[in-house]
C-alpha cells in the first residue's frame, strides 16, 4: 500500500480518511496517518534528546564553574590562615616553628607545581594519542575508499589500522606482515595487501609484482608464492593462515 501521495486526488477511493496533509521538507504532501505520526514522534524525540543534551552540558558547565569557585575560595582562605599563623609566630619570636612552616609552604607549592605539570602531560598525551589515531584512520580510509566497496569501507579501515598501520615518530606508516614499515606509496601498499590472504579477498587490488614489504622478500604478484625467508619471519598464526591460503614457498 502506498503511504504518500503528492495530490489528494491520487488517494485511492475509500482511503481518504486514512490520509492527512503533511509538510515534508519544502513539499506539501498527503501522507498516511500512521507514517505521519511516526515521523512527528521521531522529530519530537530528537528534539527532546537535543534539549536534554543541552541541559546536561549547561549543568556540567555550571558544576565546573562552581567547583572552580569553591577551590579558589578554599585556597585563598588557606593562604590567609597561613599568613596569619606565620605573622603570629614571627611576632612571638618562635623562629623554629616559623622555619618549619615556611619549609612546609615551599613543599606544598612544589607539589602543586608537580601536580599541574602531570595534568598538563596527561592532557598532552591524550591529545597526541587522539591525533595519532585520527592520522592512522585517515591513511586506512584513503586506501579503503580507493579499492573496497563503499559498504565495508569503515570495517575494512579498522582492519587495516589493526593489522597494517602504526605510528612511527608521529607519522602513520603502512607495515608488512612482519611489522616492518614500507614506503607510504600506493604501489607498495597494494603489493603488501595482495599478499594478505584475508584482506586481499575483500578488495579489488591491482596485480603487483616484486618484493614483499620493506625487506623486499620475494612474494609473487598473485599472492600464491612467497620466499622461505619472508615466511620464516611470520608468527605461527600468520604461517598457518598463509599455508591454508595455498602459499607456495620458494627459495
Amino acid at each position: 500500500m502506498k503511504l504518500q501521495f503528492d495530490n489528494q486526488a491520487d488517494i485511492p477511493s475509500g482511503d481518504e480518511a486514512s490520509f492527512i496533509e503533511y509538510k515534508d521538507g519544502d513539499k506539501q504532501v498527503w501522507m498516511h496517518k500512521a507514517l505521519a505520526e511516526s515521523k512527528i514522534s521521531g522529530f519530537r524525540q530528537q528534539g527532546q534528546l537535543t534539549t536534554l543534551q543541552s541541559d546536561f552540558e549547561s549543568f556540567k558547565s555550571g558544576i565546573t564553574v562552581k567547583q572552580q569557585e569553591q577551590e579558589s575560595a578554599a585556597k585563598l582562605a588557606q593562604e590567609q590562615a597561613l599568613t596569619k599563623q606565620m605573622a603570629e609566630l614571627k611576632d612571638s619570636g618562635n623562629t623554629s616553628e616559623l622555619h618549619k612552616l615556611e619549609m612546609q609552604q615551599s613543599a606544598d607549592k612544589y607539589q602543586s607545581l608537580l601536580d599541574s605539570n602531570e595534568k598538563l602531560q596527561q592532557d598532552f598525551t591524550g591529545l597526541q594519542t587522539s591525533l595519532v589515531e585520527k592520522s592512522n584512520l585517515n591513511l586506512a580510509m584513503k586506501i579503503a575508499q580507493e579499492y573496497v566497496p563503499s559498504k565495508i569501507v569503515g570495517s575494512f579501515s579498522k582492519l587495516l589500522v589493526m593489522s597494517h598501520i602504526k605510528n612511527v615518530d608521529g607519522k602513520s606508516v603502512f607495515t608488512n606482515a612482519s611489522g616492518d614499515a614500507v614506503d607510504n606509496d600506493m604501489a607498495r601498499i597494494i603489493e603488501v595487501l595482495n599478499q594478505d590472504p584475508e584482506l586481499s579477498e575483500l578488495g579489488k587490488f591491482p596485480g603487483s609484482k616484486g618484493g614483499y614489504g620493506a625487506k623486499g622478500g620475494d612474494g609473487g604478484g598473485d599472492g600464491k608464492t612467497m620466499s622461505r625467508g619472508a615466511f620464516n619471519q611470520l608468527s605461527h598464526h600468520e604461517k598457518s593462515t598463509k599455508m591454508r591460503a595455498g602459499i607456495k614457498l620458494i627459495d
